[in-house]
């Protein structure tokens, strides 16, 4: 965790990628989204040592055939939470509800890669170099000092 949480399109299992079209799921309506594309990603290491789900939503079904995991910005994450091999969570961050962010192992210590909070000031999460903002997207779960289970939802 504390050498920050790297991957790419290279960790993720293209043939278990698959579309949820709850038109009225609830977990994804909280968001404004109305679909969702699931992809499972995990650790190229011997052992594993993370596995991930990532969800991607929308409102539109061309939103994500065109999708890409490369278009994914760290900005764009609503939500994360990681737990440890032992299922307790660990890690919570919420892009709306920032007072409530912890990281039970490392407190505020600034984390590397896709890891959203904390960051260093000039890579605060929500605010582009630029200074406009990005529409937030969503992620949420992982394990302790070596995350095990990362599920990431964007929208």
């Amino acid at each position: 965790m504390q050498d920050g949480f790297h991957w790419s399109s290279k960790n993720v299992h293209l043939g278990a990628s698959h579309f949820d079209m709850k038109v009225n799921d609830p977990k994804l309506l909280r968001y404004g989204q109305q679909l969702s594309r699931t992809f499972y990603l995990s650790d190229s290491g011997t052992p594993v040592s993370w596995t991930a789900k990532l969800e991607v939503a929308a409102n539109e079904q061309s939103d994500l055939v065109s999708f890409k995991i490369g278009d994914l910005q760290l900005d764009q994450i609503q939500k994360a939470d990681a737990w440890n091999t032992n299922g307790q969570l660990i890690y919570h961050y919420r892009l709306y509800d920032l007072n409530n962010n912890f990281n039970a192992i490392y407190d505020d210590v600034p984390l590397e890669g896709w890891w959203p909070w904390p960051k260093k000031k000039e890579q605060a999460v929500g605010v582009r170099r630029n200074g406009k903002s990005r529409k937030p997207v969503d992620v949420h779960k992982a394990r302790v000092d070596i995350p095990k289970s990362i599920e990431m939802m964007y929208t």
